[in-house]
């Protein structure tokens, strides 16, 4: 690969950090009345956002870096090196877990160890990072996880898509993919719907992102503040609304758009909040991102055994279906605790940050990513992509 400066998109960091949280808050288990907002019960659309900045970020740094097999190889070994360590110490904390329900000691146990989601073949399809390929009806093991397993194999995608076509042709490609993609959700009501068959979602919103690199990339578009702000605070407004109002029938068609609007307009990073997503404690957020996306599962699985003990789970019907959550009174306690999880949980991405995620990326990708560097010429050891990336 060739050595190249690379801009760090700031920005993007900020609001991949919201979206983060907002998964993280979707997830907590506390039953107040931020539990019930419409906004929080549909944060999982922001997984389309991740996929879709996560297409906009490897395109942009790697769409004319990929000319040989060697390039594919070391492009693939540094995707490995970024989601696996992580990924594997959290399932070695699960499978400890687990052994604890084995020996018979786990207060709340109510299913067999190594048993479900926690069985011994997922264990070995998540230790390969293949989770998402279709061989589980459902989650397993640490949930959120999935979605890494289908990006992975997405970057293979895009990877084998530059070595045969270039990047010219990988981005037809893409325009094509998502036409059959919108046919697709046409026929089924959404890509949300495949069941066993939802990596075409992340490979149709991967696409997506990689269409509006190589859009943003030809732009010659240099809006003054005032009107960057303007555009910026309409897609956000619009990002907000379409949360709110949850999945409609075409939300593979819209989410795409909508997202890619959003990660294109912030690209410029020219308006006042781009200024603030690009602020200190907004970075700090796009840091911890990964992190926080993969820990606050086993967090709340801790919080739910401990709470399971004195019998203080209740099951309650959501759009989604029924879940357990924690109920005590009054509502506004569980918010009090919701905010607290998120920040625990931020507390603990921090640790897991310093001391597995940069250790082990540089264990296994000891080569510095010299074409990673931000915009202010600090050396990346790769690029920060989407929390599953």
């Amino acid at each position: 690969m060739n050595v190249k400066h690379r801009q760090h998109f700031m920005a993007l960091d900020g609001w991949r950090g919201i979206a983060a949280l907002s998964v993280a808050l979707l997830h907590c288990p506390a039953y107040g009345y931020l539990y019930g907002l419409p906004f929080v019960r549909h944060s999982g659309l922001f997984v389309d956002f991740f996929f879709v900045l996560s297409g906009f970020v490897i395109a942009y740094n790697y769409a004319d870096q990929i000319g040989s097999p060697r390039d594919l190889f070391s492009f693939m070994r540094r995707r490995f090196a970024r989601l696996w360590p992580l990924h594997a110490s959290i399932l070695a904390f699960l499978f400890a877990l687990e052994l604890v329900k084995y020996a018979g000691v786990d207060a709340a146990n109510t299913s067999p160890a190594f048993s479900g989601t926690t069985s011994i073949p997922a264990l070995v399809s998540n230790l390969a990072l293949a989770q998402g390929l279709g061989f589980h009806a459902g989650d397993t093991w640490n949930g959120p996880a999935v979605t890494i397993s289908m990006e992975f194999y997405t970057y293979l995608v895009f990877a084998v898509g530059c070595l045969v076509g270039g990047s010219r042709v990988y981005s037809a490609a893409a325009v094509a993919f998502m036409a059959i993609g919108a046919v697709v959700a046409l026929v089924f009501g959404s890509l949300a719907d495949l069941g066993r068959f939802d990596m075409l979602r992340c490979v149709y919103n991967f696409a997506a992102g990689a269409l509006v690199y190589f859009l943003y990339s030809r732009s010659t578009a240099n809006p003054t503040k005032s009107v960057a702000t303007a555009f910026e605070c309409l897609i956000v407004l619009a990002v907000v609304a379409f949360v709110g109002t949850g999945y409609p029938r075409f939300d593979v068609v819209l989410v795409p758009l909508l997202f890619g609007a959003l990660v294109y307009v912030f690209a410029f990073e020219k308006g006042a909040l781009a200024a603030f997503a690009r602020s200190a404690p907004m970075a700090r957020l796009g840091l911890l991102s990964y992190s926080i996306y993969m820990v606050h599962g086993p967090l709340y699985l801790i919080l739910e055994k401990l709470v399971k003990m004195r019998g203080g789970l209740q099951s309650v019907s959501t759009p989604e279906g029924a879940h357990l959550v924690i109920a005590y009174q009054p509502r506004i306690a569980m918010d009090a605790l919701a905010l607290a999880c998120v920040v625990a949980v931020i507390a603990i991405s921090s640790l897991t940050y310093r001391w597995i995620e940069r250790p082990g990326q540089r264990l296994l990708n000891p080569k510095p990513n010299l074409d990673a560097a931000s915009s202010h010429g600090t050396v990346e050891h790769s690029p920060r992509l989407s929390p599953m990336a």
